[in-house]
Formats: structure tokens, C-alpha cells, sequence
């Protein structure tokens, strides 16, 4: 029996365990913006007042969008 694990398989299992979790998590646009902002140590720029890091949440929306119009492709083979 191989007990070493395949690194293709070990990435899909890192890969469905961070889905499982966004969905156990409720991961909303803003924290993907918060989280977005830490990456480039702005995380501190978050307006209370308007819930926006400017930019980055711009960026976010518009990533989360592509990643479900290439989910939805992927689906119904649509996917170029």
C-alpha cells in the first residue's frame, strides 16, 4: 500500500477544506475586502462608517463575480 500522498490530491483537499470553510464561515464581500487590504498591510484603512476599503472592494466584488461566472461556466460547459 502508498502511503505518500499524491501533491495533486493533497492541494484538492487544501482546496475543498478552504471552500468548506468559506461556506461554514458565511465569508462575506467585505471580509474577502478586509482580507484583500491585509495582504498589502491596509488593513487598518477600513471605513467603519461606510463598510469599504475603497479599492478593494471594488476588487473583491468584481473577483467574486469571475469566480462565479467561471463556476457557472464550468457547470453548463460554457466555459471557454
Amino acid at each position: 500500500m502508498n502511503t505518500e500522498i499524491d501533491q495533486s490530491n493533497l492541494i484538492q483537499y487544501h482546496h475543498a477544506k478552504l471552500i468548506r470553510d468559506v461556506r461554514y464561515y458565511a465569508v462575506t464581500v467585505e471580509d474577502v475586502a478586509r482580507a484583500w487590504a491585509s495582504m498589502f498591510c491596509h488593513a487598518e484603512e477600513f471605513d467603519n462608517k461606510t463598510g469599504a476599503y475603497g479599492t478593494y472592494m471594488v476588487e473583491a466584488e468584481e473577483l467574486l463575480r469571475r469566480a462565479v461566472e467561471r463556476a457557472r461556466g464550468r457547470r453548463y460547459g460554457t466555459d471557454g
